[in-house]
């Protein structure tokens, strides 16, 4: 039986409170959050927009979502708009009134992103909006399941939208899965009519915070239970999941019983050690992550090619974890120690490629550069730690 727990704790920083959120296997956290207590993300937020200025040059608009809020609206990936005004094209122009919703938060200097493909989640499936087609998740391994959920939902394949089934929909039931599908277009349906007799800036659909968000993603069976020590989280957690319990030892409290504070020190630090003595420089730049893998302490007296072998295997195994935990994203280079024996290269590489295909953010290994370095990718959704801090 697991022992997987989902802490959800407060803690003060520098003044500020934040909310910490975490995956636990029992040693160690292998997920780590972190957001503002009063928490002023956008992400996933629905608005009316009104097209402040077309460029042409790269292809994209920008739309004011709030009062003095622009977002960036890329015409690639945004081919069809939901336009709430009276239209004889689909060519999107200046002073459109559309339906948008926030795909990446703010971060930094960069505005948000804003798409026209609207994505409703729910526990089994997921719904886009402007996309089309079903979809289920590679996780799902058995055949005769795959086949069984194409056969329930085939009725329901649209134009309109595209359905994702997601991991836990695996041991759901039939009618758990389309009374959930049920629910999220009808949600759909009421979010368009209501824009049609709200003004622009208007806030269609405001996301729940994203600890209990994160409630939705996690896998059924996955975790024994969700663990916090505030009440008004234990009561809205404790609306979607029977697992929750409210932790109340005031002698030890909770964020020093799973050590956050320590958890979070060692993910804001650029410096890694590994158990063989090597270790691990993390440096994040605004174009990319750079991750440089050192034998450190462990070649002393070795063998050469066996010493390398090891340090970039044990390397490979927690790069995959720190990128999780610490939230990297974009472009993320990799830098072993260099291997002549090109079999001991490929060893490595699908040691990391095993364990990021367990992370939940798409992850893609691109493969070796001609400079021995490992190119990967990873699916940028929110600030990483470091940039939280």
């Amino acid at each position: 039986m697991t022992d997987k727990k989902y802490i959800v704790t407060k803690f003060n920083n520098n003044g500020k409170d934040m909310i910490f959120y975490g995956l636990h296997n029992g040693k160690e956290f292998y997920e780590v959050n972190v957001c503002d207590a009063q928490s002023n993300t956008i992400l996933g937020n629905i608005y009316i927009g009104r097209v402040k200025d077309m460029v042409k040059n790269i292809n994209c608009a920008f739309i004011e979502f709030e009062k003095g809020k622009v977002g960036y609206y890329s015409l690639e990936n945004n081919k069809s708009h939901i336009f709430l005004n009276k239209k004889n094209s689909n060519t999107l122009v200046q002073g459109d009134i559309v339906i948008v919703q926030v795909e990446k938060d703010v971060i930094k200097t960069k505005d948000p992103v804003l798409t026209s493909n609207i994505n409703l989640t729910g526990k089994y499936v997921a719904v886009n909006i402007n996309k089309s087609g079903l979809g289920i998740s590679s996780k799902i391994k058995d055949n005769d399941r795959r086949e069984a959920i194409k056969a329930l939902l085939n009725e329901f394949i649209s134009e309109d939208y595209s359905i994702i089934v997601r991991t836990n929909a695996e041991n759901a039931k039939a009618e758990d899965i389309l009374t959930e599908l049920q629910t999220l277009l009808n949600e759909w349906n009421d979010i368009y009519d209501k824009a049609f007799t709200r003004t622009a800036y208007t806030v269609l659909k405001k996301k729940e915070p994203e600890y209990l968000r994160r409630v939705d993603g996690i896998y059924d069976g996955e975790i024994v239970e969700i663990v916090t020590d505030d009440q008004a989280i234990y009561e809205l957690i404790s609306q979607k999941s029977s697992l929750c319990r409210l932790y109340e030892d005031k002698l030890l409290p909770l964020d020093k019983l799973y050590s956050v504070s320590n958890c979070l020190d060692n993910l804001l630090n650029k410096k890694v050690w590994l158990k063989c003595g090597g270790y691990l420089i993390i440096e994040q730049t605004e174009a990319m992550v750079v991750i440089d893998v050192n034998t450190g302490k462990y070649s002393k007296g070795k063998n050469t090619a066996e010493a390398i072998l090891k340090v970039n295997t044990e390397a490979a195994i927690e790069i995959a974890k720190q990128i999780r935990l610490r939230n990297l994203s974009g472009i993320i280079i990799i830098d072993f120690i260099n291997m002549p024996n090109k079999e001991y290269e490929k060893q490595v590489v699908e040691e990391f490629e095993k364990i990021v295909s367990q992370d939940p953010v798409k992850t893609d290994v691109i493969g070796m550069t001609k400079l021995g370095l490992l190119e990967v990718t990873r699916k940028k959704v929110k600030a990483s730690i470091s940039e939280i801090f």
